[in-house]
Protein backbone atom coordinates (compact mmCIF):
# COMPACT_ATOMS: atom_id res chain seq x y z
CA UNK A 1 0.00 0.00 0.00
CA UNK A 2 1.10 3.36 -0.47
CA UNK A 3 2.35 5.53 1.82
CA UNK A 4 0.07 8.73 0.57
CA UNK A 5 -3.06 6.19 0.60
CA UNK A 6 -2.09 4.93 4.25
CA UNK A 7 -2.37 8.72 5.78
CA UNK A 8 -5.05 8.75 3.92
CA UNK A 9 -6.95 6.39 5.36
CA UNK A 10 -5.14 7.06 8.96
CA UNK A 11 -6.77 10.49 8.52
CA UNK A 12 -10.09 9.55 7.91
CA UNK A 13 -9.83 6.83 10.98
CA UNK A 14 -9.07 9.82 13.53
CA UNK A 15 -11.68 12.12 11.49
CA UNK A 16 -14.26 9.35 12.31
CA UNK A 17 -13.03 9.25 16.12
CA UNK A 18 -10.71 7.06 16.27
CA UNK A 19 -7.84 7.67 18.69
CA UNK A 20 -4.21 8.07 17.41
CA UNK A 21 -2.99 4.82 19.88
CA UNK A 22 -5.66 2.75 17.88
CA UNK A 23 -4.54 3.62 14.77
CA UNK A 24 -1.01 3.02 15.52
CA UNK A 25 -1.73 -0.38 16.63
CA UNK A 26 -3.67 -1.25 13.96
CA UNK A 27 -1.51 -0.60 11.38
CA UNK A 28 1.44 -2.10 13.19
CA UNK A 29 1.33 -4.82 11.37
CA UNK A 30 1.62 -3.65 7.82
CA UNK A 31 5.02 -3.97 7.16
CA UNK A 32 6.41 -0.27 8.39
CA UNK A 33 9.07 0.21 10.29
CA UNK A 34 7.83 1.10 13.86
CA UNK A 35 9.22 4.46 13.79
CA UNK A 36 7.86 5.48 10.19
CA UNK A 37 4.94 4.60 11.41
CA UNK A 38 4.88 6.18 14.67
CA UNK A 39 5.81 9.25 13.03
CA UNK A 40 3.04 9.19 10.47
CA UNK A 41 0.36 9.15 13.34
CA UNK A 42 1.91 11.65 15.23
CA UNK A 43 2.12 14.06 12.23
CA UNK A 44 -1.82 13.74 11.85
CA UNK A 45 -3.71 16.78 12.49
CA UNK A 46 -6.16 15.74 15.26
CA UNK A 47 -9.64 17.27 14.12
CA UNK A 48 -10.26 18.23 18.07
CA UNK A 49 -7.08 20.01 18.82
CA UNK A 50 -6.91 21.70 15.23
CA UNK A 51 -10.83 23.28 16.49
CA UNK A 52 -9.52 23.47 20.28
CA UNK A 53 -6.45 26.02 18.87
CA UNK A 54 -8.09 27.57 15.70
CA UNK A 55 -8.05 30.99 16.25
CA UNK A 56 -4.23 30.75 17.63
CA UNK A 57 -3.26 29.12 14.32
CA UNK A 58 -5.42 32.17 12.69
CA UNK A 59 -3.26 34.49 14.82
CA UNK A 60 0.21 32.81 13.30
CA UNK A 61 -1.30 33.18 9.71
CA UNK A 62 -1.70 36.63 10.46
CA UNK A 63 1.58 37.00 12.08
CA UNK A 64 3.14 35.12 9.26
CA UNK A 65 1.23 37.36 6.81
CA UNK A 66 2.78 40.71 8.16
CA UNK A 67 5.88 39.41 8.03
CA UNK A 68 5.54 38.02 4.54
CA UNK A 69 4.14 41.54 3.71
CA UNK A 70 7.22 43.01 5.01
CA UNK A 71 9.78 41.11 3.08
CA UNK A 72 7.58 41.60 0.21
CA UNK A 73 8.41 45.54 0.68
CA UNK A 74 12.14 44.80 1.62
CA UNK A 75 12.23 42.78 -1.60
CA UNK A 76 10.82 44.88 -3.79
CA UNK A 77 12.89 48.16 -2.70
CA UNK A 78 15.72 45.80 -2.75
CA UNK A 79 15.08 45.21 -6.53
CA UNK A 80 14.14 48.98 -7.18
CA UNK A 81 17.82 49.58 -6.20
CA UNK A 82 19.67 46.92 -8.95
CA UNK A 83 16.72 48.28 -10.96
CA UNK A 84 15.42 46.26 -14.43
CA UNK A 85 13.22 43.51 -13.50
CA UNK A 86 14.71 43.23 -10.74
CA UNK A 87 11.80 44.56 -8.52
CA UNK A 88 9.55 41.46 -9.68
CA UNK A 89 12.13 38.90 -9.04
CA UNK A 90 13.34 39.81 -5.66
CA UNK A 91 9.64 40.81 -4.78
CA UNK A 92 8.47 37.33 -5.11
CA UNK A 93 11.58 35.41 -4.33
CA UNK A 94 11.23 37.49 -0.79
CA UNK A 95 7.97 36.10 -0.24
CA UNK A 96 7.94 32.64 -1.31
CA UNK A 97 9.28 30.97 2.03
CA UNK A 98 6.31 33.11 4.09
CA UNK A 99 4.02 32.27 1.65
CA UNK A 100 4.78 28.50 1.72
CA UNK A 101 4.21 28.69 5.97
CA UNK A 102 1.09 30.49 5.62
CA UNK A 103 -0.26 27.31 4.09
CA UNK A 104 1.58 25.05 5.98
CA UNK A 105 -0.18 26.80 9.08
CA UNK A 106 -3.32 26.41 7.69
CA UNK A 107 -3.07 22.69 7.17
CA UNK A 108 -1.75 22.08 10.12
CA UNK A 109 1.38 20.56 8.70
CA UNK A 110 3.50 19.23 11.14
CA UNK A 111 6.72 19.81 9.00
CA UNK A 112 5.60 23.51 8.54
CA UNK A 113 6.08 24.25 12.48
CA UNK A 114 9.26 21.96 12.54
CA UNK A 115 10.77 23.82 9.54
CA UNK A 116 10.12 27.36 11.00
CA UNK A 117 11.50 26.30 14.34
CA UNK A 118 13.96 24.73 12.40
CA UNK A 119 14.87 27.50 10.03
CA UNK A 120 14.60 30.30 12.87
CA UNK A 121 17.37 28.39 14.88
CA UNK A 122 19.42 28.29 12.27
CA UNK A 123 19.05 32.32 11.43
CA UNK A 124 19.14 32.95 15.26
CA UNK A 125 23.34 34.19 15.38
CA UNK A 126 23.21 36.36 12.39
CA UNK A 127 20.37 38.52 13.83
CA UNK A 128 23.34 39.80 15.81
CA UNK A 129 25.39 40.32 12.81
CA UNK A 130 23.93 44.31 12.90
CA UNK A 131 23.62 44.95 16.75
CA UNK A 132 26.74 47.28 16.64
CA UNK A 133 25.53 49.26 13.79
CA UNK A 134 21.41 49.38 14.16
CA UNK A 135 21.09 48.31 18.53
CA UNK A 136 17.98 49.39 18.79
CA UNK A 137 16.16 47.96 15.19
CA UNK A 138 18.29 44.61 15.86
CA UNK A 139 17.15 44.46 19.06
CA UNK A 140 13.11 44.18 17.97
CA UNK A 141 13.96 42.04 15.33
CA UNK A 142 15.65 39.69 17.69
CA UNK A 143 12.89 40.22 20.35
CA UNK A 144 10.24 39.70 17.42
CA UNK A 145 12.17 36.43 16.61
CA UNK A 146 12.39 35.11 20.12
CA UNK A 147 8.71 35.25 20.53
CA UNK A 148 7.21 33.99 17.00
CA UNK A 149 9.54 31.21 17.85
CA UNK A 150 8.11 30.18 21.18
CA UNK A 151 4.82 31.16 19.86
CA UNK A 152 5.36 28.80 16.92
CA UNK A 153 6.57 26.20 19.34
CA UNK A 154 3.69 26.50 21.86
CA UNK A 155 1.33 26.24 19.27
CA UNK A 156 3.14 22.79 17.77
CA UNK A 157 3.23 21.09 21.04
CA UNK A 158 -0.60 22.07 21.84
CA UNK A 159 -1.47 20.33 18.22
CA UNK A 160 0.68 17.77 18.08
CA UNK A 161 1.70 16.82 21.54
CA UNK A 162 3.39 13.76 20.85
CA UNK A 163 5.72 15.34 18.63
CA UNK A 164 9.25 16.47 19.86
CA UNK A 165 11.43 18.32 17.70
CA UNK A 166 13.19 16.31 15.65
CA UNK A 167 10.74 12.82 16.24
CA UNK A 168 7.90 11.39 17.93
CA UNK A 169 8.60 11.67 21.75
CA UNK A 170 8.80 8.16 23.81
CA UNK A 171 7.18 6.75 26.42
CA UNK A 172 8.98 4.00 28.53
CA UNK A 173 10.83 3.48 25.39
CA UNK A 174 8.01 2.32 23.14
CA UNK A 175 6.54 4.54 20.96
CA UNK A 176 2.62 5.58 21.27
CA UNK A 177 0.87 7.58 22.41
CA UNK A 178 0.22 9.54 25.04
CA UNK A 179 -3.06 11.07 24.11
CA UNK A 180 -6.04 9.85 23.25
Amino acid sequence: MKKRKVKQEMQELLNKGMGKSEIYKKYQDNGLPEKKLALMVTALPDPFLCQKYEKMNNLLILIMFVQASIAALIGFNTGALLGGHNIILFGLISIAVPVLFIIGFYRYSLTAYNAFLILGIIQFPRLFKDIGQVPVFTTLVVVFSILSMGYVWFLKSRLYPDSGLFGVKKNGGKYFQLTQ
